[in-house]
């Protein structure tokens, strides 16, 4: 059963709702949908769709037939530290004018490669009281049947109970990681939620969670600390701990004092891109990491960046086009977001709006001249229409399945997993079938 249908936007009602929650987004970019949350409660909404700090943000315009208006933040888009370095240093100058000391401070934290999950509280239209906690996807209201069967798997009763009766807080953001949900980075654990920010009430987006620890909440492994001091930036990082494992610190610290962050961001850049290239060496197919997310907490404020390895970040600056492999993954990302029924049939009716919604996820890493291309616009028609094509069926997942088991025997179900990823890309959509052939 499909549970979100897309309706007839209405003008009036995309002008209002534009104005009052997404910063006048065109009417383009909002998309009006039908939903039915797990459950079962049956409602409307307006999602944006513009990448900016609102990308996956909603407005919940109805509730089991009665009008509402319900606002849920959604994940921001996260940029590269350089858009930030002109604000940052001048808010820094500012403060250092007023002889502030130890006023920047930094939390350095592994970058997940995974699918970015919200928690969010529906409310009773009528009594406001919350009736359901609700995870949804980035760019829907609810969790496609794929993403729904693994949030169950690792959910945390104890976080969903704290959001339902905590009236401070407003939404709670994951990143859901592992290699049963495979993505560009093979990490050795099945499934893990990964808490990466929280909404207060107000819309401020904080990482002080207080009591919210208690509830036995994942954090994803801090990898160091930055700070600012009157007079300089200095930083200390644990070259051991971003293991995708457990968070641990073998190795004693590496330290940096430099005049300027982005001199201590660069030299934090190098040290993962000789972790990766140590890791490769180890007859590693895969990156060991993406980087990291720079939680920036400055004058009351927290600002979320991300910064990776230089040969990571320079895929996405080829002059020889965009990479089809960056394609699949955006593709791959709309069919697990949608669904396979859903995302077929917006391929086949509706192609263009599909390449559309590829060409947004692509700028956020490529150049806007070659997003826009004739020749991305025919790879990605190319590749989307592959995809559709693809049909794999139960006993050619077995023959796969059983010749990796045959050539590997003695590896466990997190290697047969990765191995699986690494020799069939096109098929990371089945990782779920393979896991289940991997345990008969």
């Amino acid at each position: 059963m499909n549970n979100v249908k897309t309706l007839k936007k209405e003008p009036k009602q995309v002008k209002e709702l534009s104005a009052q929650y997404f910063n006048n987004a065109k009417n383009k970019y909002l998309q009006h949908l039908q939903f039915i949350t797990p459950a079962g409660n049956e409602c409307e909404c307006y999602i944006n769709r513009t990448h900016n700090t609102l990308l996956g943000s909603m407005v919940i315009t109805n509730v089991n037939g009665i009008a509402t208006e319900q606002f849920i933040h959604g994940m921001p888009k996260l940029h590269y530290y350089n858009d930030y370095l002109e604000e940052i240093e001048g808010t820094v100058e500012n403060l250092r004018n007023k002889s502030v000391d130890g006023f920047a401070f930094i939390e350095i934290v592994e970058k997940i490669d995974g699918t970015n999950i919200c928690l969010y509280k529906l409310q009773d239209p009528e009594t406001g009281n919350v009736i359901e906690i609700v995870p949804k996807t980035r760019n829907m209201p609810i969790l496609s049947h794929k993403f729904q069967e693994l949030y169950d798997t690792v959910k945390n009763i104890n976080v969903e109970n704290y959001l339902q009766v905590n009236n401070s807080v407003h939404s709670l953001l994951f990143e859901l990681s592992g290699y049963k949900n495979p993505h560009g980075i093979n990490y050795s654990y099945p499934l893990r939620l990964h808490l990466l920010g929280m909404y207060t009430d107000n819309y401020e987006l904080t990482n002080n969670y207080g009591d919210l620890y208690q509830t036995g909440v994942n954090k994803p492994p801090v990898l160091g600390y930055i700070h600012y001091t009157s007079k300089d930036w200095s930083s200390n990082i644990f070259p051991d701990s971003y293991l995708n494992t457990e968070n641990t610190h073998t190795n004693g610290n590496i330290n940096f004092t430099q005049n300027t962050l982005q001199e201590i961001l660069e030299n934090i850049s190098d040290e993962f891109e000789n972790t990766n290239k140590n890791h490769k060496n180890n007859n590693n197919i895969s990156p060991l990491t993406e980087g990291a997310i720079l939680n920036l907490n400055i004058n009351n404020r927290l600002l979320l960046m991300k910064l990776k390895p230089p040969s990571i970040k320079e895929e996405h600056t080829l002059s020889n086009g965009i990479p089809a492999h960056s394609i699949r993954k955006e593709i791959m990302k709309y069919f697990d977001e949608y669904g396979n029924l859903t995302a077929k049939e917006n391929v086949e009716n509706n192609i263009e709006d599909v390449i559309l919604y590829i060409q947004d996820q692509l700028k956020e890493e490529y150049p806007y001249e070659y997003v826009v291309g004739e020749k991305t616009v025919r790879k990605i028609k190319r590749l989307l229409e592959k995809h559709t094509q693809t049909k794999v069926l139960k006993k050619d997942l077995l023959i796969i399945g059983e010749n990796i088991l045959k050539e590997n025997p003695n590896l466990n179900i997190g290697d047969l997993m990765r191995t699986f990823s690494i020799n069939h890309p096109d098929l990371k959509h089945y990782a779920g079938e393979m896991f289940n052939v991997f345990q008969t």
